[in-house]
Parts: structure tokens; C-alpha cells; sequence
């Protein structure tokens, strides 16, 4: 089972990633609105792959990804926003794995993300 959680304030976009997502099997998606509805699911669950927006209230997908890479550097994280307006500099500190631009178009970059991600994890498993 590959494990994903999407972390977005907007519901819309969150209900559009669930149907965008819902053919691909073994894999198990999870929603949260905020930041700090995320930590808490990422106390109690593991992850292979994290994708949050960047601009949220409450906390941001950059404090987010600093605070899941500081406690598991090996956990993929993806930000996702409409408007990545950040530095080379700032991009490299953030310690995201992916930037993916929020437009509705890009769905098949997140795909193709979640695809090798997931090929990766299981062939190593099998490897193993």
C-alpha cells in the first residue's frame, strides 16, 4: 500500500486530487485541511509521499515540510502552490523533494510523481 496525504485549505482542490486519484490502486490517500491537522495525522500514520500547499493559515506547507524533514529527512514532501514566488536559495531550504505548480492542468506531473514513488517502494521491497 503506498500512503499519500494532501494537505490543502481549499476543499475544492482536495475533492478534485480524491477523484484525480481515486483509479490508482494500492494507494491510500488521506486529506487534511491545515497544517496542524496534518502533524497530527503524521504522528499516527506513515507516509510515502506528502503534498501541501504552500500558503495556508495556521501554518504553511514550507513550516510544514521543515517540521516532517527535521523528524524524517527520508519521507517525500511536495509543495504545491499557484504561486511559487521563492528564491533558488529559499526553494533548496525549504528541503521539499518537489515544487508543483497548482493549476489543474499539472495533475499528470503529480501523477507521474505518485507513480515512480510508488514503483520505487515496491520494487525495492521486492528487491529486499
Amino acid at each position: 500500500m503506498f500512503r499519500m496525504l494532501f494537505v490543502d485549505d481549499d476543499e475544492l482542490m482536495q475533492d478534485l486530487m480524491a477523484v484525480k486519484l481515486k483509479n490508482l490502486k494500492e494507494l491510500y490517500l488521506d486529506l487534511s485541511l491545515d497544517g496542524n491537522d496534518a502533524l497530527g495525522k503524521i504522528e499516527t500514520n506513515q507516509y510515502d509521499l506528502i503534498i501541501s500547499d504552500i500558503c495556508m493559515p495556521n501554518m504553511t506547507g514550507i513550516e510544514l515540510c521543515k517540521i516532517v524533514k527535521q523528524g524524517d529527512e527520508n519521507i517525500k514532501f511536495a509543495l504545491f502552490s499557484g504561486k511559487i514566488s521563492l528564491t533558488p536559495t529559499e526553494i533548496i531550504e525549504t528541503k521539499a523533494d518537489y515544487f508543483i505548480n497548482k493549476d489543474s492542468t499539472n495533475f499528470h506531473n503529480i501523477i507521474s510523481i505518485i507513480e515512480n514513488l510508488f514503483l520505487k517502494k515496491f520494487l525495492y521491497n521486492e528487491a529486499a
